[in-house]
């Protein structure tokens, strides 16, 4: 089973391995695999409320060691791919968390407010871990500045399809523009920033024009997809 998680790592937006994977295992969570599968390609109520059934009953089960490392998790396509984590934790325990989630693909990162929250920034994104990560949310609105600049000096960005910063400030926003690595970037979500409209503006004409870009002005209740 080993050699068939390593080929849904390794081919992580095919579906082939997965349901290869599913009929291995069967049961319940086979059928949550073929159903999430599915749901990726086309909604389907009834197929959501099944699928949504199968989380409620064996969601925590599912998320195995995951859940002692992780504040919130999401399984897609029938997989641990996205979670929220404290960036201590994640630093100090980054292998036992991969080996807890070797598809996890988009990382929601807290703790990171006060003194220590660059250099705990800079020892996660230097991880080598840190590569197979499409996604990166950094919620924590006191590290929005240090966060850009660990990002470019870090050479972390080209890595991402979709990024999440909160606070952040005109000087941090041109720095990413001028840095021109927003150009591969899918998505983009700013929360509790402190930008102007030139800022703002800025930032998505730096973006494919495929891209989205999205502003929330948010409390809590962050949300794990990013993508």
């Amino acid at each position: 089973m080993a050699s068939l998680i390593e080929a849904c790592r390794l081919a992580h937006d095919e579906d082939g391995p997965r349901l290869v994977w599913a009929d291995q295992v069967g049961g319940e969570r086979g059928e949550l695999v073929v159903l999430q599968c599915d749901l990726a390609r086309a909604f389907d109520p009834a197929r959501q409320r099944r699928a949504d059934e199968l989380i409620a009953a064996h969601g925590t089960e599912w998320a195995g060691d995951l859940a002692r490392f992780a504040t919130r998790w999401e399984l897609r396509r029938g997989f641990l791919e996205a979670a929220e984590i404290d960036a201590r934790r994640f630093v100090y325990e980054t292998d036992a968390i991969v080996r807890a989630a070797p598809l996890l693909v988009s990382l929601t990162v807290t703790g990171l407010a006060g003194d220590d929250g660059p250099g705990l920034l800079h020892q996660l994104v230097t991880r080598p871990q840190f590569w197979q990560l499409s996604a990166l949310d950094l919620v924590d609105p006191e590290i929005g500045d240090a966060a850009v600049e660990e990002l470019l000096a870090s050479v972390a960005l080209p890595s991402l399809r979709a990024l999440g910063l909160a606070g952040l400030t005109p000087r941090a926003a041109h720095a990413l523009v001028a840095s021109g690595e927003l150009a591969a970037l899918e998505m983009v979500r700013l929360v509790n920033d402190r930008l102007g409209d030139d800022a703002l503006i800025a930032i998505a004409r730096a973006l494919p024009a495929s891209a989205v870009l999205s502003r929330e002005i948010c409390a809590g209740g962050v949300p794990l997809r990013l993508l």
